[in-house]
């Protein structure tokens, strides 16, 4: 039986609520510190707060009781196409674009670097990262990774939510992404590096 339109979205709601809850735990294990949880509301609770504290800690889909160098993005949604993003024609206006533009304008409002932690298939967990973050993480060249010319410098225009949250054109520099397998960044990469 097909699922009803509200209950697709309740149910891509549970999904990517198990995955930041999941990404918690996983962000635990990696750097041995306590106190990952998901943001209340999945990271749309800094809209309430508008001081730069509300700002600068609600903007993640993950908090930590520890001040982190990065923002972090968790998204389970059905689209991502490796393909779409290196095809010069789509890869202004694919899935994984309308992602890595949201945790790099969320990045920059705080002045953290970006970090996406997507599930395009249903075992693997995958990050992306961009090259100034992939120098904080300090991590090895041996690491598995996909480095994508996507952007090659060129602003990219999304519709995005103001503070009012109300649609606005807006316009970003997107650093082009370095993806990463999660488990190699587990196995290879200090956690503690996530930290200011």
């Amino acid at each position: 039986m097909a699922r009803t339109r509200s209950q697709a979205a309740k149910y891509s709601v549970r999904k990517g609520k198990t995955l930041e809850r999941r990404a918690a735990k996983q962000l635990c294990e990696w750097t041995g510190v306590e106190g990952f949880r998901r943001t209340p509301q999945s990271g749309g609770f800094n809209k309430s707060y508008k001081t730069k504290v509300g700002e600068r800690e609600f903007a993640s889909d993950i908090m930590c009781e520890r001040s982190m160098k990065f923002t972090i993005e968790i998204k389970s949604e059905q689209g991502f196409s490796l393909d779409a993003l290196m095809n010069v024609e789509t890869a202004h206006t694919c899935k994984f674009t309308e992602w890595w533009f949201q945790v790099n304008d969320d990045a920059i409002n705080i002045k953290k670097f970006p970090l996406l932690w997507f599930k395009p298939i249903p075992n693997w967990d995958w990050v992306a990262i961009s090259s100034d973050g992939v120098k904080t993480l300090e991590i090895p060249e041996s690491v598995s990774r996909i480095a994508v010319n996507a952007y090659k410098g060129q602003p990219v225009t999304r519709m995005s939510r103001d503070e009012a949250d109300i649609k606005v054109e807006m316009t970003l520099p997107l650093p082009d992404p370095i993806i990463f397998r999660w488990k190699d960044i587990k196995a290879d990469v200090n956690g503690l590096l996530l930290f200011e």
